[in-house]
């Protein structure tokens, strides 16, 4: 299977590895490193006029340049754990219900700043890899690495069965955090469950979350929290963890997004879980 993407920077990607079939140009378009990177490597080159730029890609920023190329590759995620060290505990982020492709673009960017193993995606109702995810990625899409699965309960049960360690800390009580698990048949899949009410000192302390890694065993550097208040940031900040802003109603100053690796202006649907597994997983 193939696709169009578009954008500069996504496309000197691809030109750098992935199969590129077809360069296309917009009338009057020039770009030397493009032009010479074709004709060393016998890419076909055609200049189209924005009609014919609509057509393929839809009304988008193309920068004047799109490529047919092979579909992004997804997977296994037995493939995505065998590429991890053996010393380095994996750090894995799945998603469901992600529907907007920027928004999975930027993931990915952060993502492969921040040094996570891997993504998993669902099939249904989510958005897959496309030219909006690459072009948004800033070439993310070539260096991480994504699975696609049909089922993710089953990924769940999947990775504890291989050891993969799994947590969710929350500033809800314990109680509640442990029902809303329980009403969507998940809670047995977590090694720890940390509620509001188990620590001394909340949000923007870091105590939950220097709870959770305690509870796991794994080093701060090698976890990552999704936040989307002022006060969880700061208390992940505090703790020496990286944190991304997703935030939901209200949008932050600078100086609290200063202290996050990224922030995205929405998500449809984040399923919370940093997965982590130890060395001898």
């Amino acid at each position: 299977m193939k696709q169009y993407i578009y954008g500069k920077n996504p496309i000197m990607e691809a030109l750098k590895g992935a199969s590129v079939y077809k360069i296309y140009m917009l009338n009057g378009h020039k770009d030397p490193k493009i032009f010479d990177i074709c004709k060393r490597n016998q890419i076909p080159l055609e200049f189209v006029d924005k009609k014919e730029f609509d057509k393929k890609v839809g009304k988008v920023v193309h920068q004047g340049v799109m490529a047919y190329i092979e579909n992004y590759r997804y997977y296994t995620i037995d493939e995505i754990l065998k590429d991890i060290p053996e010393n380095k505990q994996p750090l894995l982020l799945m998603l469901d219900g992600l529907e907007d492709p920027h928004n999975l673009g930027a993931i990915l960017r952060t993502c492969d700043a921040v040094g996570v193993d891997g993504v998993i995606i669902g099939k249904n109702r989510s958005v897959g890899l496309n030219g909006t995810v690459a072009k948004v990625s800033t070439g993310a899409i070539h260096h991480v690495k994504v699975a696609q699965v049909t089922n993710l309960t089953r990924t769940l049960e999947d990775l504890k069965k291989k050891n993969i360690k799994m947590a969710v800390a929350s500033s809800t009580r314990f109680e509640r955090v442990l029902s809303n698990l329980k009403s969507i048949k998940v809670d047995h899949y977590f090694d720890a469950i940390i509620g509001g009410d188990q620590i001394q000192h909340g949000k923007p302390a870091p105590d939950i979350f220097l709870k959770a890694v305690e509870l796991l065993g794994v080093s701060k550097e090698d976890a990552l929290v999704l936040e989307d208040s002022k006060n969880g940031i700061l208390a992940a900040h505090a703790g020496n963890i990286p944190v991304i802003c997703i935030p939901d109603l209200i949008h932050h100053s600078k100086d609290i997004l200063d202290l996050t690796v990224g922030c995205y202006d929405s998500l449809d649907q984040l399923i919370d879980v940093i997965v982590k597994k130890d060395d001898k997983a």
